[in-house]
């Protein structure tokens, strides 16, 4: 309901909308943590994806105190807000891009691009874009929120050994730069987070598990069933896919060098 029906609702006699819980996750089944109503200060963080709800981050602001949890739905003016902020952000970075791309067909063609140099097939993105998901733990993590000065990103399947094998080849490499701005992600191809989880058993590689559940691996062109291992600089551009373990550690120390 937008500010204005609400406005008209009121204004008509009618009930006001009853409250509705904020909750501690994105599941219907987590634990309550407010309430919030439509006349509520509500300040909208983030929209959450993966689940089979429309989910949001938000602040709860009453008088001097604040909470912040998760709310399933889109039916509060803040999120109705967010949404078409979002939608219309949404297209003008296309019509961007797409003047950007008008430009670019029109110049001639670099021999080597940046996308050809980094091992991506065409057509994949050279930037892998930002986004937020449940690890195997039940923990909301996003690529941004890692931070670090570069980031490995390991698509693997639980069912295939093989692709198990290049996730856990990488935890000698994560362990030694780790202090020195390493981080790394592992993104399962299997949409149910517990199987990964059981793959990996005992095997505790230190860094967030999630499931793939918005078709990553897909649009990043990873081989799951050997396992394909993207390195992403400081500002996520992708500058290397599956290197071999010399080729792999020679990266990640020019990336840590860089200032």
């Amino acid at each position: 309901m937008t500010t204005l029906g609400l406005l008209l609702w009121i204004a008509a006699g009618a009930s006001a909308p009853p409250a509705q819980p904020l909750r501690a996750g994105c599941d219907a089944q987590d634990q309550e943590i407010a309430e919030v109503t439509q006349a509520d200060e509500v300040r909208v963080l983030s929209a959450i994806i993966g689940g089979d709800q429309a989910c949001y981050q938000l602040v709860l602001r009453r008088g001097e105190s604040e909470v912040t949890g998760y709310f399933l739905g889109e039916n509060l003016p803040a999120i109705e807000k967010f949404v078409r902020q979002r939608e219309k952000a949404d297209v003008a970075a296309f019509e961007a891009q797409s003047r950007w791309a008008h430009r670019m067909a029109a110049q001639p063609k670099p021999v080597h691009d940046r996308a050809s140099e980094a091992g991506l097939k065409p057509g994949v993105p050279a930037v892998f874009e930002d986004f937020s998901a449940r690890d195997t733990t039940g923990k909301y993590v996003s690529l941004s929120g890692l931070g670090g000065r570069v980031v490995l990103v390991t698509f693997w399947s639980p069912s295939s050994p093989a692709s198990v094998r290049q996730l856990v080849s990488l935890m000698p490499l994560y362990n030694h730069y780790k202090r020195s701005g390493l981080k790394a992600l592992g993104i399962s191809a299997d949409p149910n987070a517990s199987h990964a989880a059981q793959a990996l058993d005992d095997i505790t590689p230190g860094w967030p598990q999630v499931p793939d559940r918005a078709g990553l691996a897909k649009r990043y062109g990873a081989d799951v069933a050997a396992g394909t291992t993207l390195v992403l600089d400081r500002s996520h551009h992708v500058v290397g896919v599956a290197l071999s373990a010399a080729d792999l550690e020679q990266k990640v120390q020019q990336l840590l060098a860089q200032p």
